[in-house]
């Protein structure tokens, strides 16, 4: 039986956790990619099929798909989703396509709990 992304994300959130203390970079990325395919189950479950084959969305598409897909959940969730999706997003590709952007405890901290609040609101256990 194949690997759900839930599972999936659960590895990349742990991966985000052993990291952030040391590889900060790494963390902001693994915390993103956690988020990413749990969204892609829980849009799945929801009816929406993903353009060109696709097993997740695309990146940008993400908010967009949020508020089509998971209205149902209220306008506040459906908000903080989109919020949380932004700065993930954004701390991904700085981690892994910026060499000037700097990178610290902080910030590989703050997006593991933005990946832990992801799991909350999507129900993801």
């Amino acid at each position: 039986m194949p690997i759900t992304w839930y599972e999936i994300g659960k590895n990349h959130l742990e991966a985000a956790k052993h990291s952030q203390k040391e590889f900060f970079r790494t963390s902001a990325s693994r915390s993103y990619y956690a988020a990413h395919v749990v969204l892609a189950e829980a849009l799945v479950k929801e009816g929406c099929v993903f353009e060109g084959g696709r097993q997740t969305p695309p990146h940008h598409d993400q908010v967009r798909l949020i508020g089509k897909y998971l209205a149902h959940k209220g306008q506040k969730i459906v908000r903080e989703l989109q919020a949380l999706f932004r700065r993930l997003y954004r701390r991904r590709l700085d981690a892994d396509y910026s060499r000037t952007v700097a990178f610290d405890a902080k910030i590989a901290l703050d997006s593991v709990r933005d990946v832990s609040s992801v799991f909350k609101l999507l129900d993801v256990r």
